[in-house]
């Protein structure tokens, strides 16, 4: 059996082991770090390795691992472009080292003396996580460091902000313009914006809306428009160069452009706080709530892959429902049916 041990190094620790386990084999080295624990941890990683038969390059760099990452994830160009973003400062901090050499405490730093937002800096680290995850799940690297390091955890709850009321939406709508339906339909169909930039024509049948999806193979779904998001459709006017409902000049909508030209504006000249469009689909969960949808009906119609996922998210603002459980609790324990158990006839 392959052994190693764990020596002090200047003012850090680091393990070490020989080439398979003969006292005469070469002795290898694994990264100094500032803990012993974390050296022990490193060394039985590196074991491991071994034992796998794992062959790392060790010439490969952080800034590499990024660019075969990025070539081979398959995922929409918007979520390739926000992974990128995310992995701008690691790169350039770390990017001419080898993966493996990272430690939590680095990463750990870098995160706390960013001054990112908490729910920032938790968006970097999933994504430093993922490009990792993806150098161990194809043997090019043999740690994942950025798994033991830690950032407060924000719940994506916290952080919505969908408007109180229709009146709220349709001021918004009012200063959007000519993009007042879609302002109006994404609220009525808690449709993601990316969504209703595909949205056709021919998706439209009677008062059903099949929304095309954009992220999970779920997303696709068909809403059942009021007749609120009904009347904001038949404002749209067609255009003969173009199936979509909503575009430029027959050309799909640049959601970026729209956002800082249209969006902004129509928000501060509303006088309402900012906030992202997606807030028009945390408007639908909210207001479906309030109505007393049920949360699995809402999971459907959100296209969700889970009620889990639902509950999660939306689920602060379903009190209503233990407002309605207390409701017919209390009705019950007034009828006359109470003392018999609902049977209809009192025990004895």
């Amino acid at each position: 059996m392959q052994l190693g041990w764990v020596e002090r190094h200047g003012r850090g620790w680091r393990g070490v082991w020989r080439d398979g386990g003969r006292r005469d084999g070469r002795r290898r080295f694994t990264p100094i770090v500032a803990r012993k624990g974390d050296a022990r941890r490193l060394l039985e990683e590196a074991l491991e390795q071994q034992r796998r038969g794992i062959s790392v390059d060790p010439t490969l760099t952080l800034a590499q691992l990024a660019e075969r990452f990025h070539e081979q994830h398959d995922a929409s160009e918007r979520t390739a472009e926000k992974l990128r973003n995310a992995l701008k400062q690691p790169i350039r901090l770390w990017g001419d080292r080898h993966p493996d050499h990272l430690t939590p405490e680095e990463i750990n730093s870098w995160l706390y003396r960013s001054g990112l937002r908490a729910s920032t800096r938790q968006t970097y680290l999933a994504a430093l996580r993922q490009l990792l995850g993806f150098g161990m799940d194809n043997r090019l690297i043999a740690s994942n460091p950025a798994k033991r390091a830690r950032t407060e955890t924000v719940r994506r709850a916290e952080s919505l902000l969908p408007f109180d009321s229709w009146e709220q939406v349709d001021r918004v709508a009012q200063e959007a313009g000519c993009w007042s339906p879609f302002v109006v339909l994404a609220a009525d169909t808690g449709a993601r914006p990316g969504e209703l930039t595909r949205l056709e024509h021919g998706h439209v049948i009677g008062d059903r809306v099949l929304l095309p999806g954009t992220k999970t193979r779920r997303a696709r779904r068909t809403v059942r428009l009021t007749p609120r998001g009904l009347a904001a459709y038949h404002a749209v006017p067609r255009c003969s160069a173009t199936t979509l409902v909503f575009h430029k000049a027959g050309k799909p909508l640049d959601l970026h452009n729209w956002r800082s030209r249209t969006w902004y504006p129509a928000l501060e000249l509303a006088e309402l706080p900012r906030r992202g469009p997606y807030a028009l689909r945390h408007t639908f969960a909210f207001f479906s709530l309030l109505a007393g949808v049920p949360l699995a009906d809402l999971s459907v119609e959100m296209g969700h892959e889970s009620i889990r996922l639902t509950w999660d998210t939306y689920g602060h603002w379903a009190d209503d429902m233990g407002r309605r459980s207390a409701d017919l609790r209390t009705a019950w324990a007034e009828s006359p049916f109470r003392a018999s158990g609902g049977s209809g006839q009192a025990h004895p």
